[in-house]
């Protein structure tokens, strides 16, 4: 009786928490991605600015 209890309360409960655990890493995932986005956006310009030059030095060379 205990046992049947208790399955019957895992089988409604884990689709649940399953869910809800993908839903939070998603708006983790996202407030993360759009902090580090936001962190970036200055630097970004100036690092591709290097790696531009980086690759005419390189045709340079050759």
């Amino acid at each position: 009786m205990e046992k049947e209890k208790l399955e019957k309360y895992w089988r409604l409960r884990l689709p649940i928490f399953l869910i809800f655990m993908v839903v939070m890493t998603a708006i983790t995932f996202c407030v993360y991605e759009a902090r580090m986005c936001k962190a970036q956006t200055p630097s970004a310009v100036t690092q591709g600015e290097k790696d531009h030059k980086s690759t005419d030095n390189l045709i340079k060379h050759f």
